[in-house]
């Protein structure tokens, strides 16, 4: 009688581990779902930027094409032509601090 008690509290012990493990096993495949879902829609949404991206490559692909990349170098040089021209302006007007970018772009002095 004692080893039959035993064995029905050991089975009773081991109802109750099984039983949560279904339950763990019911809410991991509830959070997998879940995620499932999540990475359905990064997915899409990667798609969808990927499209995109292409596009905009695609333009300024067509950009260079048309307009040719002696212009783009023209507009590069003229750039750095105009930022030497403010330096060169700033030196000359006794202009002792090394100006911020902004301001030297802009020619206005900042005040600190």
């Amino acid at each position: 009688m004692q080893l039959v008690r035993e064995q029905d509290e050991q089975l009773d012990e081991l109802a109750i581990a099984v039983e949560r493990i279904g339950v763990m096993g019911k809410e991991m495949h509830t959070e997998l779902g879940q995620q499932g879902s999540m990475l359905e829609e990064l997915e899409d949404d990667f798609d969808n930027t990927r499209g995109r991206m292409g596009e905009v490559q695609r333009r300024l692909n067509r950009f260079v094409e048309e307009t040719g990349r002696g212009q783009l170098c023209t507009i590069a040089a003229l750039v750095a032509l105009f930022c030497c021209c403010r330096f060169c302006s700033l030196r000359h007007s006794g202009v002792r601090e090394r100006p911020c970018l902004f301001s030297f772009l802009l020619g206005c002095s900042l005040q600190h």
